[in-house]
């Protein structure tokens, strides 16, 4: 048998894995069993105090009454994703991103034929009362990475909020106290966009458009741009330190089980300066990784069904394939510069094939993508290790009854402590206590 003090370490272990579960669960805001009965969310008071503590110290932004002031002038296109639209407002503080449609379309997809009034405007409340995919990946971001993400407010219009199922409005009431979620105003607001020549004529809004749902976080440099930014420089050993920055960033997510389904250089940027300077996450892909019969489940929030299932191989090459895109662009971005020092182009022609030597052979679940490599390093730690908004939010849990009642399962009390101890009892024609 084990010393007691092994067994008590066992029994914490086991206790951490299950809070850990819940809390998980909790931020997907999950119902087991498709319960539809729970009226009450029994965990906000204590956990609800405990993320917007940490939002406030995390959130950079201006006050709102500044931001929706920048948002009323003229906005810069900065990007397209799959999901959204990305703009710069004029002193690029920060990026407003609002739904550009209301399925996936890939960025450098031509719209289809007669689709031109779906791009004249904003799509975050979707036909059945729900909020876009998007909207939701941005919201329950912080809470789900942590310091491991952007840090995302979300603007929602009065008046669209009755549009929103009785579910939905529910589940927004907790990120509304975290303060995550906020007032856009009474009504939609119109906002206009400056397009770059080269953007297609038929997924503009020429004359503007109403937003009533916008996500708002702060400008951040792409990991992609820094790399190509320090090749234009010559300082080629930056560019070949950000790329082992960035796998190293990707291996933390894995080893501390981070479902982020988007393991692409795309989406993860530079944050602070000097001494603080880290890796984020800022356009968010939370789905589900979980241990499965024969291999790894994988769930996907941002598709729609059915391919709602996907599997791991296609999440790795899709991160894959992602991040040589993204090399290769800044390899014809220096080879097309005139103010590249001589080396450039070379070097991010060798950072490319570096790259892609590292990653192949993902078909047969070898390199930097690989499902062995990804086997090998999944969940070894845990998610709290990194994520200190689920630290702080575990520890309280382990304070609460609920960590107590679950102490108790996990290491109950053997018979000898449970009947070998001493009851004081009075005898019936004494006062005084009768002998053990």
């Amino acid at each position: 048998m084990g010393s007691p003090t092994q067994s008590e370490s066992n029994s914490n272990d086991r206790l951490e894995t299950i809070l850990e579960r819940a809390l998980t669960a909790y931020h997907r805001d999950e119902r087991h069993g498709g319960a539809e009965w729970i009226g009450e969310r029994l965990l906000d008071a204590e956990l609800v105090p405990i993320a917007r503590e940490a939002f406030r110290d995390a959130d950079d932004l201006p006050a709102d009454r500044e931001v929706l002031s920048a948002i009323a002038e003229p906005l810069q296109l900065l990007g397209e994703g799959y999901h959204v639209m990305a703009l710069a407002e004029p002193r690029h503080r920060f990026v407003v991103k609002y739904a550009k449609h209301w399925k996936s379309v890939p960025p450098l997809a031509a719209p289809a034929p007669g689709s031109k009034h779906e791009w004249q405007h904003e799509h975050g409340i979707r036909a059945d009362g729900s909020l876009h995919p998007a909207i939701w990946q941005h919201i329950r971001a912080f809470e789900a990475y942590g310091p491991l993400a952007v840090p995302s407010r979300v603007y929602i219009a009065d008046s669209v909020l009755p549009m929103l199922c009785h579910d939905e409005r529910r589940r927004l009431q907790r990120f509304g106290a975290i303060g995550i979620v906020r007032s856009l105003g009474p009504t939609p607001r119109p906002i206009c966009i400056s397009y770059p020549d080269e953007f297609p004529d038929e997924k503009r809004a020429p004359e503007g458009l109403a937003v009533s749902v916008v996500i708002v976080q702060p400008l951040v440099t792409p990991v992609a741009a820094a790399i190509e930014r320090a090749l234009q420089t010559g300082d080629v050993a930056a560019a070949h330190d950000l790329e082992a920055r960035y796998d190293e960033f990707t291996q933390q997510l894995w080893h501390c089980g981070v479902s982020h389904l988007d393991f692409s250089i795309l989406n993860i940027g530079i944050v602070g300066s000097g001494a603080s300077e880290r890796l984020q996450i800022f356009d968010p892909h939370l789905g589900v990784i979980d241990d499965a019969p024969g291999g790894r489940e994988v769930r996907d929030p941002m598709s729609v069904p059915p391919s709602r299932e996907r599997t791991l191989e296609s999440i790795l090459r899709s991160s894959r394939d992602g991040s040589r895109w993204a090399l290769w662009r800044v390899q014809q971005d220096i080879a097309q510069s005139d103010d590249a020092p001589p080396q450039a182009p070379a070097a991010a022609a060798t950072l490319v094939r570096e790259f892609h030597a590292r990653s192949e052979g993902i078909e047969e679940g070898r390199g930097s993508f690989g499902v062995e490599r990804f086997d090998r390093i999944w969940r070894q730690g845990r998610t709290h290790i990194i994520n200190t908004v689920m630290h702080a939010q575990l520890w309280a849990l382990i304070r609460h009854p609920l960590g107590d009642v679950i102490r108790s399962v996990l290491d109950p009390a053997g018979p000898d402590e449970v009947y070998d101890r001493s009851v004081a009892a009075v005898g019936m024609q004494q006062d005084s206590p009768l002998p053990q």
